[in-house]
């Protein structure tokens, strides 16, 4: 099976786009396509689960609550942001991300 990712979603005016893919392509693991028209933002959130932010197409900022630090990715970045660690999302730009939930190792 070969997925061209950025094309399996797209950018709406002012809104978050999302597309849940574990179905799709046959895994349990939280597997999400975003879409954020710029500016657009996640407030904080929390998983148990270690997040991995694989951006496809703009800049995505990742703010974490607790150590008052942020970090931003590009294009062909990722960030992975560890299990119960409290953070928001914002897009810089235009910004199509991948997001994969994994159990943490710790």
């Amino acid at each position: 099976m070969r997925l061209d990712l950025k094309n399996l979603i797209n950018y709406h005016d002012e809104q978050i786009s999302s597309r849940f893919l574990s179905d799709k392509i046959g895994t349990s693991a939280p597997l999400t396509l975003y879409a954020f028209a710029a500016n657009e933002t996640i407030s904080n959130e929390v998983s148990q689960l270690q997040k991995v932010f694989m951006v496809l197409e703009g800049q995505l900022q990742v703010s974490y609550a607790t150590a008052e630090r942020e970090e931003v990715a590009t294009a062909g970045e990722l960030i992975i942001v560890p299990a119960n660690e409290a953070h928001n999302l914002k897009a810089l730009t235009p910004c199509k991300y991948f997001q994969l939930e994994l159990p943490s190792n710790n």
